[in-house]
């Protein structure tokens, strides 16, 4: 009981007050076995009710059994019911998705998951995405997410990794997705150097203009030659780390280099350096954060 307890009490730590909002579409087929039980849960952690533990723990049995066997079924499912539903609440959007934290679902399976989605043009699914693969990526200091997760799908198709899923790596820290695809496609210990020693350089750059020690405007020589190098690299994704650069960081654009990138053989390179700047969209809610973990006991009244 003392578990069970903890299982409604995980998830009602993740309501979060919003404005409601409906979702006409979706781009995951909902499970008719399943989304039943996950509705049946959600409305026992909202209302709290004492009569309802039996029932909930005899669904949590049923959906830890899921998250073992299938967990990416799962995490499509919770996904689905957070966007199929035209009654749910903001606070309901967001409780559904502590289910995939709370059964520990492997960071591994979620990315799997939600590969298949990541270019869905429905701003909720895609929040919800951004969400889970926000906390996968939070386990590093801030500004350093962590992409280990990644390598293993990137490796099972390096020669055309998911397109959605390396665009996301790039923009979000164009220096940990190069050294992660640097991990995956280089071995021969010369050419690691290289790289390394190319992205440390830029990367000093940028934190000497974050950190007030260098004009913005102002590139040092050589972290100048290092971006032109790399500009010229045989490897798409090392011309998309210079195109993501260049965009994130006018002071290394160059007319040469920008027009080098954007007659780019590679898609994600062109897309990269061309994008106009996002929209912003009125009436989401905020980008989430990862969840606290969540409290190991109900909390005593006073």
């Amino acid at each position: 009981m003392h578990a069970l307890r903890t299982f409604v009490f995980a998830l009602s730590m993740g309501l979060v007050a919003h404005q409601a909002w409906a979702d006409d579409r979706n781009t995951i087929a909902p499970d008719a076995d399943l989304q039943p039980r996950l509705d049946r849960v959600l409305r026992i952690a909202t209302d709290r009710k004492a009569s309802s533990w039996e029932q909930a723990a005899a669904i949590e049995k049923e959906l830890r059994e899921i998250a073992e066997k299938e967990p990416e079924k799962l995490v499509q499912q919770v996904l689905s019911c957070r966007v199929q539903s035209a009654e749910v609440s903001e606070e309901r959007s967001l409780l559904v998705l502590q289910l995939i934290h709370y059964f520990r679902i492997p960071d591994t399976a979620v990315v799997h998951a939600v590969i298949p989605y990541m270019g869905t043009g429905n701003d909720h699914l895609r929040d919800s995405i951004d969400y889970l693969l926000r906390s996968v990526e939070g386990r590093s200091p801030p500004g350093h997410p962590d992409y280990s997760a990644y390598s293993t799908w990137i490796s099972l198709s390096k020669h055309d990794p998911p397109r959605d899923l390396v665009r996301r790596m790039y923009r979000r820290c164009p220096a940990t997705a190069l050294l992660t695809m640097r991990e995956i496609y280089v071995q021969d210990p010369v050419r690691v150097k290289s790289l390394l020693w190319a992205e440390h350089v830029i990367s000093d750059t940028i934190w000497k203009h974050r950190h007030g020690f260098l004009p913005t405007t102002t590139v040092e020589s050589e972290a100048a030659t290092q971006v032109a190098k790399l500009a010229k690299d045989d490897a798409w994704w090392v011309r998309l780390y210079v195109a993501e650069i260049l965009r994130q960081h006018p002071a290394f654009r160059t007319p040469e280099l920008v027009e080098r990138l954007t007659k780019d053989p590679h898609e994600l390179v062109r897309d990269a350096i061309t994008r106009p700047e996002p929209k912003k969209r009125v009436g989401t809610f905020p980008p989430p954060q990862p969840p606290a973990n969540a409290p190991s006991e109900k909390p005593k009244r006073k």
